[in-house]
């Protein structure tokens, strides 16, 4: 492989890998605070053997360093003047081809409720980052596209993360980039198994 094939093949692993540590932070840390919950759990599972605890620390530990790199996203949407449900919307169309949606499937994308995504929709126009218009064929479907100030807004915000993300996996051996990864998508197909009952 040429060296810079093998450079983005390792970017790649690394974001994919990150992605999957903050998919799995998001998926079980709404239901809680772990700040609160991580102490007691990690008492129980000391109580339970060293496998509990070991595996208790690993998946606490990883929630953590999830909670943090989005925090630190969260910041930079605070520099850019863009809530999480802006920057969820403008990702949404940037990815769009051609970049209309109609506003009701964003708002379903985003399981936001219709007045919700209305007030939104109205801060990002009032920002001028997003256009509605309606379509020919059936003039009640409001759509939504970026405007170019829009999409050179959103393309950096992404490009910020990448390479935020791209900083903390960096520190990894590219072999424990692929053993994370590999860990995390374990992980998530476990979360999901439903022969789990408990």
């Amino acid at each position: 492989m040429a060296p810079d094939s093998q450079k983005l093949s390792t970017r790649k692993q690394q974001s994919h890998s990150a992605f999957a540590l903050l998919a799995l932070k998001w998926g079980v840390s709404r239901l809680f605070d772990f700040n609160i919950a991580g102490p007691p759990l990690r008492e129980i599972a000391r109580s339970c053997g060293p496998a509990h605890a070991t595996g208790c620390d690993a998946l606490l530990n990883l929630i953590s360093t999830g909670q943090d790199l989005e925090m630190e996203m969260k910041h930079e949407l605070g520099r850019l003047e863009l809530t999480s449900t802006g920057f969820g919307i403008l990702t949404i169309l940037l990815r769009q081809d051609p970049l209309l949606v109609r506003v009701s499937d964003l708002g379903e994308a985003l399981q936001l409720s219709a007045p919700a995504t209305s007030t939104a929709l109205a801060r990002l126009e009032v920002a001028r980052l997003i256009h509605r218009g309606r379509t020919p064929e059936n003039r009640r479907n409001v759509t939504v596209g970026l405007t170019n100030k829009g999409c050179e807004l959103i393309e950096s915000a992404l490009t910020r993360f990448e390479a935020k993300i791209n900083r903390l996996m960096g520190s990894l051996k590219p072999s424990e980039v692929q053993t994370l990864l590999r860990a995390c998508n374990h992980l998530q197909s476990a979360r999901t198994d439903p022969t789990d009952s408990e």
